[in-house]
């Protein structure tokens, strides 16, 4: 997978997680094309970017517990080779 597309998984996993429409890690790796091992990969990349993602076990999602906002400069420490399929 490129790059580009990488980060285009990343950026509509972080819509996801701020609509709260992911369902849990299975449902969430299904919507994204990736396996759940990836998707784990994509989750801690957007921690480490500063992103307070939590999961809600009740309503069994994702979720952001405060404001956060994926910019584009954020991503530039994106690493490709860590994101292999």
């Amino acid at each position: 997978m490129q790059l580009q597309s990488k980060i285009g998984t990343l950026y509509r996993l972080h819509q996801l997680i701020r609509h709260r429409m992911t369902g849990n890690s299975r449902q969430l790796a299904e919507q994204l094309h990736v396996s759940k091992s990836t998707l784990f990969r994509y989750l801690n990349e957007l921690k480490s970017l500063g992103a307070p993602i939590a999961f809600c076990n009740q309503g069994r999602h994702y979720y952001y517990e405060s404001d956060f906002e994926l910019r584009l400069s954020k991503l530039a420490s994106f690493s490709p080779l860590d994101y292999q399929e």
